[in-house]
């Protein structure tokens, strides 16, 4: 597999791959599809919310799940277009804005799809009705393929959500 991480370090690799195995979407297909369940909402936060309420959240940790985010949802939205067997949703990405302000206790990115065995369950999730809006921080990270938007939060926050562009 390419370095998802854009050439960062083999620690960042492990927890990618990890991330990815314990999250492959086409496995959690099969678990749906043998379940007697008529749909799913599927919310994977990409770092485990145990291990990070404990740290303060600093930049390098708000990047890297950033990144871990993103190359998790391009693999469920490549994965989600060869799925025949189930409707899905697009794939899309979460981050809280507080996450973004380094607040401690704030949840970590989270990549979320809607499974459904029938047209009428499929839910596309927040995506539709938030607002287009350019995201914008301090990392150098690469967003050129992706849609971002905003959506209120509860509290008065707000949340990000970005998602693979359509070609």
């Amino acid at each position: 597999m390419a370095n998802p991480g854009g050439g960062m370090s083999a620690n960042y690799e492990e927890i990618w791959e990890q991330l990815l195995h314990d999250n492959c979407l086409i496995e959690t297909i099969k678990s749906f599809e043998a379940s007697e369940d008529r749909v799913w909402y599927c919310d994977c936060p990409v770092l485990e919310a145990d291990k990070i309420l404990s740290d303060e959240i600093d930049g390098r940790l708000c990047e890297t799940a950033i990144r871990l985010g993103l190359d998790l949802l391009r693999d469920w939205s490549r994965s989600s277009t060869e799925v025949t067997s189930v409707l899905t949703s697009e794939p899309f990405l979460r981050i809280d804005g507080n996450w973004l302000q380094l607040q401690d206790q704030a949840p970590p990115p989270s990549v979320n799809i809607c499974l459904a065995k029938t047209p009428e369950l499929l839910q596309s999730g927040s995506f539709d009705i938030a607002t287009p809006k350019k995201l914008e921080f301090d990392y150098e990270i690469d967003l050129s393929d992706m849609e971002a938007r905003q959506i209120d939060g509860f509290g008065g926050g707000h949340s990000w959500l970005l998602r693979t562009r359509q070609p």
